[in-house]
């Protein structure tokens, strides 16, 4: 007698009992020595991401130097494809990698003849192969520690940090360390380079083009004289932040300065319609800063702000616990929304959710609305000891993260001190709905004694569960995407998979 096995289908994939935003993968890249990312970027349908290495075997190709830039090229669950070293003058820290509408790339980092001696930025051109077309390095006698940095407006590209040199490629110097930018045509000759600073230390900062052909650069410094940046009213030791507006030759339209009594330092920026939104992190709990959490001068808050287009501040924010909270990336978002990454190390105020033990910082991921009201945040407490993040939104629920897995890198190896690079991939859980399976909904055995079923995955890179109930309706054969069902032909029910 034939049966007939009625199947009400079901998938479950790992994701379904999943709450916000999850790991959905991870990797470690690098060899025996340190190795770090600072920037990441889409690639195909895959990434890059660019750093420095120091190894010479594990994930490491070809290092022709005591340190070099280290490209590499992910696929879209984080296998190398291919990796690529640069040298520079003599060594190379890579610090952010730009690709150009042409199809070629930037590279921005810093390089010199000697790892401790001679630091200058290093800014290079390469093709579609990832062959460099020019380089060059510009500095002075002293050290040049790069910070940001974006392609012009005319093809070119601009970059920004800090410099100590008196001479050199260094047109105007104010003393200590200040705010310098360097701008470069798309075929290697040297543009402007612009110095913004006074006698006292500038921290540097991120600069980025703005819609009216100009530039905005967000930065920090101490605010003395002389000097050609200064702002009335913020006199003190501490660094304060500074916003500087310019035109398409790096020439100064304006400047703002915010903060309170003590450091206040701006590391990322968005243009908006009507102003625009700095993030930074904060030690301070007077003048411009509210709501700060930890205890002034000795601890850090996340801290926002948003301007209007001539820098006059419409609202601050702040965020965090008691503890040290970073502020690093800052990504608009369709809804006029802001994902924040940062990092924490606090157990209170807004940071729920952290079981790391104290003093151990983890990855810290928050939403904000467009008045700076915290809407989610999570800490991602399993992963300590991370530094030089970068973050790239791929698309309203899925982030990369870039991190250097600091001093016992990913083996966690006291007797070996070295960074590894741990790149994570995250996911919104909530935006998904569940894969179905395509396949026969009625079997009738004995003319058929397997069945096959296939699904499109909504996220590939998970792994999927496949379940038959009553177990003892057939065996099956889980292959990811698909399963082979091999019926049971004593079998006469309603079976669910």
């Amino acid at each position: 007698m034939k049966r007939i096995i009625v199947l009400f289908i079901l998938l479950l994939p790992a994701s379904i009992f999943a709450q916000n935003f999850v790991k959905t993968w991870q990797q470690c890249y690098g060899g025996s020595d340190d190795d770090k990312v600072s920037s990441i970027i889409p690639y195909k349908d895959g990434y890059l991401f660019f750093g420095s290495t120091k190894s010479t075997d594990g994930d490491v190709s070809n290092n022709p130097n005591e340190v070099s830039a280290w490209l590499v090229n992910l696929d879209s669950v984080g296998n190398i494809r291919f990796d690529n070293c640069y040298g520079g003058y003599g060594w190379a820290y890579g610090m952010k990698v730009m690709a150009i509408e042409s199809g070629d790339y930037y590279f921005l980092g810093n390089s010199g003849p000697y790892e401790n001696y001679g630091h200058g930025y290093w800014l290079a051109k390469a093709d579609s192969n990832f062959n460099i077309i020019w380089q060059d390095v510009l500095g002075g006698s002293s050290v040049e520690d790069p910070r940001g940095g974006c392609i012009a407006h005319d093809g070119g590209v601009i970059e920004s940090g800090i410099t100590g040199s008196p001479d050199g490629d260094i047109e105007e110097y104010y003393g200590s360390f200040d705010n310098w930018l360097v701008k470069m045509n798309a075929d290697g000759s040297r543009d402007w380079v612009k110095t913004y600073g006074n006698i006292g230390a500038e921290e540097g900062g991120n600069i980025i083009p703005t819609s009216d052909g100009g530039y905005i650069y967000a930065c920090s410094g101490y605010n003395h004289l002389p000097g050609n940046t200064y702002c009335e009213g913020h006199d003190g030791m501490m660094a304060e932040a500074w916003l500087i507006k310019l035109d398409a030759n790096g020439e100064k339209e304006w400047h703002q300065c915010y903060g309170g009594s003590y450091n206040d330092l701006l590391r990322q920026i968005v243009e908006l319609n009507d102003g625009y939104i700095i993030l930074g992190f904060t030690e301070s709990a007077d003048g411009d800063i509210n709501n700060f959490h930890g205890m002034p001068g000795e601890y850090n808050d996340v801290w926002a702000i948003k301007t209007d287009l001539n820098g006059n501040l419409l609202w601050s924010k702040c965020y965090g616990g008691t503890d040290r909270d970073y502020g690093g990336k800052i990504i608009q978002n369709t809804d006029n929304t802001f994902t924040i990454f940062g990092s924490t190390r606090s157990h209170n105020g807004d940071v729920q959710g952290n079981s790391a033990p104290n003093n151990e910082s983890v990855p810290w991921m928050l939403k904000i609305d467009e008045d700076g009201n915290l809407l989610y945040q999570k800490p991602f407490d399993h992963e300590p000891f991370l530094g030089g993040s970068a973050q790239l939104k791929v698309s309203e629920y899925k982030y990369i993260i870039a991190s250097t897995k600091r001093y016992r890198g990913c083996d966690n190896n006291s007797d070996h001190w070295h960074d590894d690079i741990y790149i994570f991939e995250i996911q919104d859980m909530d935006e998904f709905i569940p894969s179905q399976p395509l396949g026969a909904s009625r079997v009738c055995l004995g003319v058929e004694t397997s069945s096959y079923y296939t699904t499109n995955l909504v996220i590939d890179s998970m792994q999927t569960q496949w379940l038959l109930e009553p177990a003892a309706a057939g065996n099956i054969t889980q292959m990811h995407d698909s399963v082979l069902i091999n019926w049971n032909m004593d079998f006469a029910d309603t079976a669910w998979l």
